[in-house]
C-alpha cells in the first residue's frame, strides 16, 4: 500500500503480491466530506489505484482496506 496527497486529492495505490486475484474494498473518512467506497479487482503481481477528489477541504483522511482473495 502506498500513497500520495496533495491539496486536491489523494492517490492510493495496492500492489498485489500474492499468487490469486484479490478484491479490495476502500472506505475513505474525510470529513466533513462525505464518506467514499471504492472496490478494485487486482491481479497478482499487479498494482490497481483508487483516488479520493476533494469536493470540500479536509484536514485528515482515514482510510480503511479490506482485500479478500477474489474468484475469477
Amino acid at each position: 500500500i502506498g500513497h500520495v496527497a496533495d491539496s486536491r486529492k489523494l492517490v492510493v495505490n495496492l500492489t498485489n503480491n500474492s499468487s490469486t486475484r484479490v478484491r479490495c474494498d476502500l472506505r475513505f473518512d474525510a470529513s466533513p466530506q462525505t464518506p467514499f467506497r471504492s472496490t478494485r479487482h487486482i491481479n497478482p503481481g499487479q498494482t490497481g489505484t483508487s483516488v479520493l477528489r476533494a469536493q470540500r477541504r479536509w484536514f485528515s483522511v482515514a482510510v480503511d482496506i479490506v482485500c479478500i482473495p477474489a474468484p475469477r
